[in-house]
């Protein structure tokens, strides 16, 4: 009787071992909280040699891994505070936060080791998904479900500035200069803000029964990128606050969302425990990182030096991939299977277009507003005098076999 289910076990593990075979990326893949509940967040350090991941309660856990082996090289736990939302590293490096669930902003001192709790501060909001460091290093910035957005001083630890309102909200990050707050809602609202608390603009990015899930700016602030929980992907110019581009970035969840350090791609993550990386440039995807294992992703992470992506498994695991050998092409605006190549890009007086198929594509190009400035069916070779276009960035979408491959134009 043993020996028939250590045979069962042993096929068991045969099984799982093949039907979840790891992809050759994979570094590592760790159980975060010991009963296997939820990772809900995952976070580099400054110089990318630890992860912080946050997981769901009873009992919520912080771990920081070592970025390489995945050893478990520090713990947190308190049995007094519910789940470990969100969880984050300051621009400079000495602190990290996490934000629990009913609204308790944990803050750590990271310039240590061991790191040291430093401040345990109750924000007051009934209840709080999302955190963010101003890029100056100089205060904390929290989302809350009593509709609030507030900000903490990370010298006295004390709430400066409060303001709102923005329903429920998700999802909270800052542009690079630090002037801008962006929210995202469970009513599929974004909601735009200055340092002061006054509402810039409210977006309806997508239905009431859509949450934001995540958003985040371009480096260079002059796109905000959002992805909605039925996996739609959208991009609005800041500028003007009009759309930019929509896809669907995932089949069925959409979670996450992270910018590469350098910002020329970007990554997505979802459900099915797959995750994908995207050219900032074309739009156009040129890795994919899947784990069935991980079943569906809460969150996402792209190390300092662009090497690494950390995923945040809703089956209680961190998972660890190196992507420093994928083919990053696209970063200089050649998309896969797109047949249209346009160039120079920057822009002359002269955009050259090239058909590398035998069937003509309709071709439309529109400006930052989205505005539709010139549109053909093109046939093989045509050139575009520009020479009358204002500087700025124009989106080209080209129309192959009933998809849309989307091109950034730079001029």
């Amino acid at each position: 009787m043993k020996f028939h289910k250590m045979l069962v076990t042993f096929c068991c593990l045969l099984v799982a071992s093949i039907v979840y075979a790891a992809p050759p990326d994979t570094l590592w893949v760790k159980k975060v909280h010991p009963e296997g509940n939820g990772c809900n967040s995952v976070a580099f350090s400054k110089d990318g040699s630890q992860l912080l991941a946050g997981t769901n309660c009873h009992n919520a856990f912080a771990k920081l891994y070592n970025t390489s082996t995945g050893a478990e090289q520090w713990t947190y736990t308190d049995s007094n505070l519910m789940c470990f939302m969100d969880v984050k590293f300051s621009p400079n490096g000495e602190r990290f936060a996490i934000m629990e669930e009913f609204g308790i902003l944990l803050i750590f001192d990271y310039s240590v080791n061991p790191p040291v709790r430093i401040a345990q501060v109750d924000t007051r909001s009934n209840a709080s998904l999302a955190l963010t460091f101003a890029p100056n290093n100089q205060s904390i910035i929290t989302s809350g479900f009593d509709d609030s957005i507030r900000v903490f001083n990370l010298v006295t630890n004390m709430q400066t500035r409060a303001f709102g309102v923005h329903t429920n909200m998700y999802a909270i990050t800052t542009n690079v200069k630090g002037d801008l707050i962006a929210t995202g809602s469970q009513n599929g609202s974004i909601r735009i803000w200055d340092t002061t608390g006054n509402m810039i603009r409210s977006i309806a990015a997508f239905t009431q029964s859509v949450p934001v899930r995540s958003i985040a700016f371009n480096q260079e602030g002059t796109r905000l990128f959002c992805l909605g929980q039925n996996g739609q992907f959208r991009s609005y110019f800041t500028n003007s606050w009009q759309l930019d581009t929509s896809f669907s970035a995932h089949n069925s969840t959409g979670t996450g969302i992270s910018m590469s350090p350098d910002g020329l791609w970007f990554a997505t993550c979802g459900g099915q425990g797959k995750a994908t990386l995207w050219s900032t440039n074309s739009y156009e995807p040129f890795h994919s990182l899947e784990l069935p294992m991980l079943g569906t992703l809460n969150g996402l992470a792209i190390a300092p030096d662009g090497k690494k992506v950390a995923l945040a498994s809703s089956l209680g695991f961190a998972a660890m991939f190196d992507i420093q050998n994928v083919p990053t092409s696209l970063k200089e605006n050649v998309a896969f299977n797109n047949p249209v190549s346009l160039y120079p890009n920057p822009l002359s007086d002269v955009l050259k277009i090239d058909i590398n198929q035998h069937a003509p594509v309709l071709i439309r190009i529109s400006n930052q507003l989205g505005q539709v400035i010139w549109e053909q069916t093109v046939h093989s070779t045509l050139s575009i005098q520009t020479s009358e276009w204002q500087s700025g960035c124009y989106v080209v979408q080209s129309y192959v076999d009933e998809k849309i491959h989307l091109t950034k134009l730079i001029k």
